[in-house]
C-alpha cells in the first residue's frame, strides 16, 4: 500500500475539518488543536507560512526605503541650513543679508520668495523678490508698500503682529478671493502658487518683517516640515541682519562720536583766539578808549560762549550719569516763554528776524523746573533763529492740548532733510558736523532739550516739509492738577 505523505499544516486542517464533522461543539477545541498541531521552529516558535514571511520581508523593505528616504531628507536639509548659513554670515549689511535668504532659498525651499521689511511708518515694503525664472522677479520687486486695514482679513498682517507664521497648504479660488490685499502684495494673482507659506522675521523680540515663500508647480504642496525649515532659515536670517544693522549703528555712532570731538576742539578754540588778541593789546595798552571798550565787550562775549559750552558739556555729563534732577514747582508756561524770547532777541534783531508770540489764554500751568524749561525754550529758539536766513520769521505758540500743553517754535529756515529729521535729537548728532559748517554749536542742546522734557514727562518732536522749507519743533508737557496756581 502507497502511503500518502501529507504536510504537516495540511494535516491540522484536515484535523479540524474532522473535528468539526464529528464533535458538534467542539469548534474551539479543534481550532485549538490545529494550532498546537503546527510545526515549531528550532528556537521553539511556530513556523510562519511562507506567504507571512514574504508579506513581512516586503513590510522591512518598505520601511527602510522610508527610514532611508528620511535620512537623504534631513542631510539635505542640513546642508541646505548650512550653506544658508554660510551665506548669511557673509556680509554685515543690513539688506544684503535679506536679500541673500531669499537667494539661497530658490529653487531648494520654494519657486518664489518675497521678502517685506518694516518701514519707518510700520508698513511693510518690499525688499527683494526671487524667483527660480528671474524674468518674472520684476513685477514681484515692483510690489507698492503694504499695511494691514482694520476689519479685513490679512494673513500677512496676522503673521507680523502675532509672530506665528502661516501655512497655505492648497492656494485655491476662494483663498485668492476673500484675501484680494494679500493675494497681490504676494503676487498670487499673477503667478498663481499651489502652496504658500508666510513666516516673521523677527530678532531679539522685535519684528522685523515677513517672508513669503512659494511653489507653483502642480502637485508640488507644503508640509510641516517644509514650514519648520522655513521658520529655521527665517529665524536664523533675521538674527543676522539684526546683528548687521547693529554693527551699522555701532560705527555710525563712532563716527559721530569722533566727528563731536573733532567739532568740539573746534568750538572750545574758536572763542580763546579773539580773547588772548584783544587781551595783548589791553595789557599793551595802546588801544583807545573806545576800542577797549569794544574788547571787553568781545572778550565778555565770547567768555560767555566758552561757559554755555563747557554747562551743555556738563549736562551732557549728567544726562549719562543720571545725576540731571528737576525741582519741579507749577509754572506758567507763558512766563518762561517770555523769558526765553528775552535771551534771543538781540541774535534776532541783529539778522532782521521777525519773531511772534501766541499764548492762548486758557492754557493751564505746569508742574516743571522752571529754569530747565526756560533752558529748553532758549535753545528751540536760539536753533530758529540761527539757522533762519536774516528778514526770516520764527513763530512761538502755547496751547492746550486736551490735557497737555503743546509748545511750538516753527521758523522759515534750512528745513530739514528727512533722513536727518529723525535724528536731530540724539546726542553727537547734527545735519552738518563737517569743520565748515556756516553754523556753530556742538549739536548738544536739542539732545538735553529732548532729556528735560522726558524728565517731566512729556514728548518732543521735529517736523519739516523739506530742505529750505522751515522746521517747526513741538514740545507737549502734561497739564498741572486742576486748581493748581503758577507762580507770579
Amino acid at each position: 500500500m502507497r502511503c500518502l505523505r501529507v504536510h504537516p499544516v495540511t494535516g491540522a486542517l484536515l484535523g479540524t475539518a474532522a473535528a468539526l464533522l464529528l464533535s458538534p461543539g467542539g469548534l474551539a477545541r479543534a481550532v485549538v488543536s490545529a494550532v498546537a498541531a503546527l510545526p515549531r521552529s528550532p528556537g521553539g516558535r511556530r513556523a510562519r507560512p511562507a506567504y507571512h514571511r514574504d508579506e513581512a520581508a516586503r513590510a522591512w523593505g518598505l520601511r527602510a526605503e522610508a527610514a532611508r528616504v528620511q535620512a537623504e531628507e534631513a542631510r539635505q536639509r542640513a546642508t541646505f541650513l548650512a550653506e544658508a548659513s554660510r551665506v548669511l554670515g557673509g556680509s554685515l549689511d543690513y539688506e544684503a543679508t535679506l536679500k541673500s535668504m531669499a537667494r539661497v532659498a530658490v529653487p531648494y525651499l520654494a519657486d518664489y520668495v518675497v521678502v517685506d521689511v518694516l518701514d519707518a511708518d510700520r508698513r511693510l515694503r518690499r525688499l527683494a523678490a526671487v524667483h527660480a525664472r528671474p524674468e518674472l522677479e520684476p513685477p514681484l520687486a515692483a510690489a507698492r508698500a503694504f499695511a494691514g486695514a482694520p476689519g479685513v482679513e490679512s494673513p500677512v498682517a496676522r503673521v507680523l503682529e502675532r509672530g506665528e507664521s502661516t501655512l497655505v497648504r492648497e492656494v485655491d479660488e476662494a483663498w485668492l478671493a476673500t484675501r484680494p490685499r494679500d493675494a497681490e502684495h504676494l503676487g498670487a494673482r499673477a503667478l498663481r502658487p499651489a502652496s504658500l507659506m508666510l513666516v516673521p522675521l523677527r530678532a531679539r523680540g522685535h519684528a522685523l518683517g515677513v517672508v513669503g515663500f512659494a511653489r507653483t508647480g502642480p502637485g508640488r504642496r507644503y508640509a510641516l516640515a517644509d514650514l519648520a525649515l522655513a521658520e529655521d532659515l527665517a529665524q536664523r536670517a533675521a538674527l543676522a541682519a539684526d546683528n548687521a544693522r547693529l554693527y551699522r549703528e555701532s560705527q555710525d555712532a563712532s563716527r559721530a562720536k569722533d566727528e563731536f570731538l573733532a567739532v568740539l576742539s573746534h568750538e572750545l578754540r574758536t572763542p580763546l583766539t579773539p580773547v588772548l588778541g584783544w587781551v595783548r593789546m589791553l595789557r599793551a595798552g595802546t588801544l583807545e578808549p573806545e576800542a577797549a571798550g569794544r574788547a571787553l565787550e568781545t572778550v565778555e562775549r565770547n567768555t560767555r560762549l566758552q561757559l554755555q559750552l563747557v554747562e551743555d558739556l556738563l549736562d551732557v555729563s549728567r544726562i549719562v550719569t543720571g545725576t540731571l534732577h528737576l525741582d519741579r514747582r507749577p509754572v506758567a508756561p507763558g512766563e518762561v516763554l517770555d523769558a526765553a524770547l528775552d535771551t534771543v532777541a538781540p541774535a534776532a534783531a541783529r539778522k532782521g528776524i521777525a519773531i511772534t508770540r501766541d499764548v492762548a489764554a486758557d492754557v493751564p500751568v505746569v508742574e516743571a523746573d522752571g529754569p530747565r524749561l526756560r533752558q529748553v525754550l532758549a535753545n528751540l529758539l536760539s536753533n530758529a533763529v540761527k539757522f533762519t536766513p536774516d528778514g526770516g520769521r520764527v513763530a512761538a505758540s502755547v496751547t492746550r492740548a486736551g490735557s497737555r500743553v503743546r509748545i511750538t517754535v516753527a521758523d522759515t529756515g534750512a528745513g530739514l532733510r528727512p533722513d536727518v529729521a529723525p535724528h536731530i535729537f540724539e546726542r553727537f548728532r547734527q545735519a552738518d558736523s563737517t569743520l565748515t559748517r556756516r553754523h556753530g554749536g556742538l549739536g548738544l542742546g536739542l539732545a538735553i532739550v529732548r532729556h528735560v522734557v522726558e524728565l517731566h514727562g512729556g514728548t518732543v518732536e521735529a517736523s519739516s516739509e523739506g530742505p529750505g522749507r522751515g522746521t517747526a519743533v513741538t514740545v507737549e508737557l502734561p497739564a498741572a492738577a486742576p486748581g493748581v496756581c503758577g507762580d507770579a
